[in-house]
């Protein structure tokens, strides 16, 4: 998935394109790719479910930059939906929200947001035995958030992203 780009070093980079990285969560033998079907619906590290250190990991490096006056970058992979039920997706819509507001907040109007999944559900009892979770599979979200200012700056830009709102864009 995403974290391979850590490994394969994207756009023929001699280095990982990353300055900081946490990777403690996926250390865990319940987040073993080969375990697709039996994964543990509960995914927690002590007694927190595994999102919430990566979520204020997350928070912390804008937090320790803010100072600089620097445009950040910061890309978060979230495994809560490699598991077949579903429930260990669920577990995360609250804290994502909140954690998405906190980061509205604190980068107020400057706040640029991509929100995607590499794929949708492609495995377990939703996928094999339902309509939907094949199409699911071929049509994973994709949204963008942008500044005004950014939009006002780049109209073309902003133009094509108007132009494909609400169409189908996919990989597949």
């Amino acid at each position: 998935d995403w974290g391979v780009m850590e490994e394969v070093h994207p756009l023929h980079t001699e280095h990982p394109p990353t300055h900081h990285r946490l990777v403690a969560p996926w250390c865990s033998t319940a987040y073993d790719a080969d375990k697709l079907y039996f994964r543990p619906v509960e995914r927690c590290l002590g007694d927190r479910r595994a999102h919430v250190p990566l979520l204020e990991y997350h928070e912390r490096f804008h937090e320790a930059y803010a100072s600089l006056g620097l445009p950040r970058f910061a890309w978060s992979v979230l495994l809560e939906g490699h598991e077949p039920s579903g429930i260990a997706s669920a577990s995360l819509d609250a804290d994502l929200a909140d954690h998405l507001e906190r980061l509205e907040r604190f980068h107020g109007h400057r706040l640029a947001l991509i929100l995607l999944s590499d794929h949708g559900i492609h495995y377990g009892p939703l996928y094999d035995r339902t309509r939907a979770g094949p199409l699911e599979h071929l049509r994973p979200p994709l949204y963008i958030a942008l500044p005004k200012a950014w939009l006002r700056a780049h109209p073309r830009a902003a133009a094509n992203m108007c132009r494909n709102r609400n169409k189908l864009v996919t990989p597949f």
